[in-house]
């Protein structure tokens, strides 16, 4: 829900001409609801290694494709990029903020190990030039040390064991099971993640209702949307 409900967010305060985005989603199809925001460039799945290993391809040729451009117009930070772009001096970018939405990382240590090394990659030099990653993780661990220091924010739901906390351990223990989207932010104040959709729906509509409003608002936006994941002929 978290990553459904952030991208929502989003898509809902900023434009496609802002910020795009695209989601890995090996735990499922969870985040297919997603793909009728004209943020969104695609999806792809568990289910489909082809789609995983083109998008993981298409964001490291973005990163390098924006290495060529910082240096070419003498760009020095993200901030100047997003400045240049909104000044027009970059057409052939759709937004200089992109997010690449990933459920199910710690999958990629057993059933999904061909996509350590590019996510790693990813993460490693994609931030720099406009490119993040939100990953969702069941226990900390499941990133290695060495990409840890990598992690700008992180967001803690209520966990099994609260001795796991790595933000509060004491604060993660009063997090009960009757608060669904309750959190720990790295500050240590708690946060409150809600449903993404916009009237008070069942559980059992989230997804339905999730799509109306990507759908509502693909309708809303007239300009250039996010470009989709290209598979090979």
């Amino acid at each position: 829900t978290f990553l459904r409900t952030f991208a929502a967010g989003i898509a809902t305060t900023h434009t496609p001409t802002q910020v795009t985005m695209y989601g890995l989603d090996l735990t499922g199809a969870g985040l297919i609801r997603l793909e009728a925001f004209p943020h969104v460039g695609g999806v792809a799945t568990r289910a489909n290694r082809e789609q995983q290993v083109r998008l993981c391809e298409e964001l490291q040729a973005m990163i390098a494709e924006r290495e060529q451009l910082f240096r070419a117009h003498h760009i020095e930070s993200l901030a100047q990029f997003r400045q240049a772009h909104e000044e027009g001096l970059m057409p052939d970018v759709v937004s200089p903020d992109v997010v690449l939405l990933v459920d199910g990382y710690g999958l990629t240590r057993t059933d999904f190990d061909y996509l350590a090394d590019p996510l790693a990659d990813i993460l490693t030099r994609g931030s720099s030039f406009g490119i993040h990653l939100v990953l969702a993780l069941t226990r900390w661990s499941e990133l290695t040390m060495r990409l840890q220091p990598l992690i700008g924010n992180r967001i803690e739901l209520r966990l099994n064991d609260p001795t796991e906390s790595t933000i509060q351990r004491k604060l993660a223990e009063t997090i009960r099971t009757d608060q669904p989207g309750r959190a720990l932010t790295d500050e240590g104040l708690f946060a409150q993640v809600a449903l993404p959709t916009i009237e008070e729906v069942d559980d059992s509509q989230v997804g339905e209702a999730l799509t109306e409003l990507a759908e509502q608002t693909a309708q809303s936006w007239n300009g250039p949307a996010a470009t989709p994941i290209r598979l090979l002929p």
